[in-house]
């Protein structure tokens, strides 16, 4: 399976901050939207970084008064990780599992077409694993007859 069907499935939804908007504007957008993280976009579109939760726990617990008026930019992940839209699920699930990493930005050449979540590819598991069960029952049912 394909990441781009994944996308297509999710939706082209992307949530993206600023890296000079605040640590307060990231979490309530999170909140908001209910997701782990946000892509970091300059004011040309272009990914500079990524933010996450965990990123965020750390600013808190280093500057546990004055944490929501750092900027994203002070705290954001800068080597991002990504895949791309035509690369398979696999592919990408390797590299989110050996780098400990639940959101993967999803690029086509350089542009930004999705965000891919640990979760995302749970359910893409889940599903193509109930689509294969349900070819492998319809072969045992309608086996052949002998004799």
């Amino acid at each position: 399976m394909k990441i781009s069907f994944i996308l297509k499935e999710k939706g082209g939804v992307v949530y993206s901050i600023s890296p000079e908007a605040s640590l307060m504007d990231a979490l309530s957008s999170m909140l908001e939207h209910n997701i782990g993280s946000l892509v970091v976009l300059d004011a040309t579109g272009k990914l500079v970084g990524i933010i996450s939760e965990r990123d965020m726990l750390r600013a808190v617990h280093g500057h546990s008064q004055d944490w929501a008026a750092i900027k994203v930019s002070a705290v954001m992940t800068t080597r991002v990780l990504t895949t791309k839209a035509k690369d398979k699920v696999n592919k990408a699930m390797d590299l989110m599992t050996s780098n400990r990493i639940r959101h993967l930005p999803v690029l086509d050449e350089e542009r930004l077409v999705g965000v891919l979540s640990i979760g995302d590819i749970i359910k893409a598991n889940l599903t193509e694993t109930a689509y294969q069960n349900e070819l492998l029952r319809n072969y045992i049912k309608n086996w052949p007859q002998q004799g």
